[in-house]
């Protein structure tokens, strides 16, 4: 996604989280004790596989400022729309699925489209849904990896930290490296109701 690459602050009024069954093949991963509770505390253990969120946006880019409205989809394959009304900078935001073939890509005010390539097409999970990703990995796309990186402290405060990752391979150890750094996303749980605070998306900024 592209919250890196300007300043967005959303001011989140409305969260409907839609449920629905599914059926999908995963790559099993064992949850440590406290992601089992933190699926418990999101979803009381029930999984869903959509959350829909309306809110109203700014949008602020250098001396362009701009205010309106937002809609954002994710699903728990990974995919995610954002779709923004905020004058000049209205766009349309699109995240395929999580696979080897993910395409990314953005739809200006005027209609046209621009391929996302690099870092901001590799981010594991939107950056404004942690929640959906916080249930069983039978639930999750075979190329999201998860690893619990235990208490961490942040701003004074103490948290639960999960990191959110793509599964990748190649032959250059390297390169493939750098791609899953690319990816990974940080999620701070609180350890006393274990509900997410914010997630930290750890690439730079790019278009």
């Amino acid at each position: 996604m592209y919250a890196c690459r300007s300043i967005l602050c959303l001011f989140l009024f409305c969260l409907t989280i839609s449920y629905s069954a599914r059926s999908q093949t995963a790559v099993s991963q064992i949850p440590t004790t406290f992601q089992v509770q933190a699926q418990s505390a999101m979803s009381a253990g029930k999984s869903f596989s959509v959350v829909n969120l309306t809110a109203t946006a700014e949008w602020t880019a250098g001396s362009l400022r701009e205010s309106g409205t937002a809609k954002l989809q994710a699903n728990a394959d990974g995919s995610n729309n954002v779709q923004l009304a905020i004058g000049k900078a209205s766009r349309t935001e699109v995240q395929a699925k999580d696979d080897l073939s993910r395409t990314c890509a953005w739809t200006d005010s005027a209609g046209k489209s621009h391929d996302v390539l690099g870092p901001n097409c590799l981010v594991a999970i939107p950056w404004f849904a942690p929640s959906l990703f916080v249930q069983p990995s039978a639930n999750l796309p075979p190329f999201l990896g998860t690893t619990d990186d235990g208490t961490v402290s942040k701003n004074s405060s103490t948290f639960h930290q999960v990191s959110y990752l793509l599964k990748l391979k190649g032959k250059n150890a390297a390169t493939t490296n750098r791609m899953v750094s690319q990816s990974t996303v940080k999620v701070f749980l609180r350890s006393t109701n274990r509900l997410a605070r914010q997630p930290r998306i750890l690439h730079p900024s790019g278009q």
